[in-house]
């Protein structure tokens, strides 16, 4: 589910909207921004001004949900942005500040919502509406028949842990967004390395699979290899191997220590549920040059 917005640009004479418009924009309300990577975690963006076309997580690093997507159009002269439910009630105050800055900017009296337009001075009244919404989305949602359900935040995707969920049918809708609000934040206010895998293929057709995980670096990893979203690859797509490339970072250069098996990895560092945990899926893992060592073999 997610609410779309349309913003065209007013005025007779229209300008050319590039990096500098929505860096404006985010230093006004305090907010920050990125681009998901291939496993849909958040990586800085390091192209150039001309940004049409492509898709920017918005986001209050205060207080980290799901925050917002923004693009610009292919006309460089209107902007689009889009906010995923179930979010916080933070996302959803961001996302309609945002858009009524936005529409200052571009000096757009109306906005388009879902296909729907909207005048400016409704904002307020809109926002209220879609915060009361997505309370209830996000009930729906908790209380579903999911084996397994994936938010993407806007720093990493989150795999919510039944104990989370179990607690849903006991609390006001208050309190769920209470309890989802510092969910997210905390999973996601942690600096760390999303270990995603390198889907290759080689001259047979056969499909692998390769985690890289550097000595030093404090890392969330799969205790199970899967296919990302992002990797453009059906997620029962067979995988003939999945490894770990292990590296170490010294004097500012990278240096490879090799690759292993990725369930050897798993087993010989005892990885379970009960290591420190990140979400359903991940743990957070820390290896040292020791630790290197001796997963390969003393080399």
């Amino acid at each position: 589910m997610s609410v779309d917005i349309e913003i065209k640009q007013g005025g007779l004479f229209k300008k050319s909207l590039d990096l500098g418009f929505l860096k404006s924009l985010c230093d006004k309300q305090g907010l920050s921004y990125g681009v998901a990577n291939h496993a849909i975690a958040l990586d800085d963006y390091q192209g150039g001004n001309d940004i049409a076309g492509i898709s920017f997580v918005v986001y209050n690093r205060g207080k980290i949900g799901r925050g917002f997507n923004f693009w610009i159009g292919d006309n460089k002269k209107d902007c689009f942005v889009r906010l995923n439910n179930p979010c916080t009630d933070e996302d959803v105050s961001d996302f309609y500040n945002f858009i009524d800055a936005a529409c200052e900017r571009l000096k757009a009296k109306r906005f388009s919502q879902d296909g729907i337009i909207k005048n400016r001075e409704e904002i307020m009244q809109i926002r209220e509406n879609i915060t009361e919404w997505n309370r209830t989305v996000l009930r729906e949602q908790m209380t579903g028949d999911f084996i397994e359900w994936c938010i993407f935040g806007a720093v990493y995707p989150v795999f919510i842990e039944d104990s989370f969920r179990e607690q849903i049918p006991y609390l006001n809708d208050r309190d769920v967004m209470a309890s989802y609000i510092k969910y997210l934040h905390e999973k996601q206010a942690r600096d760390c390395y999303y270990a995603k895998a390198i889907m290759y293929e080689d001259n047979a057709g056969n499909i692998f699979g390769r985690y890289a995980i550097t000595e030093g670096v404090e890392s969330i990893f799969p205790l199970k290899p899967y296919i990302t979203m992002g990797a453009n690859l059906d997620k029962q797509t067979a995988v003939k191997e999945w490894s770990v490339a292990l590296g170490f970072f010294e004097n500012g250069e990278y240096s490879s220590a090799g690759a292993m098996d990725f369930y050897d990895f798993v087993s010989k560092l005892n990885l379970n549920e009960s290591t420190n945990k990140f979400d359903a899926k991940h743990v957070i893992i820390n290896i040292s040059k020791e630790d290197i060592n001796m997963l390969m073999g003393g080399r």
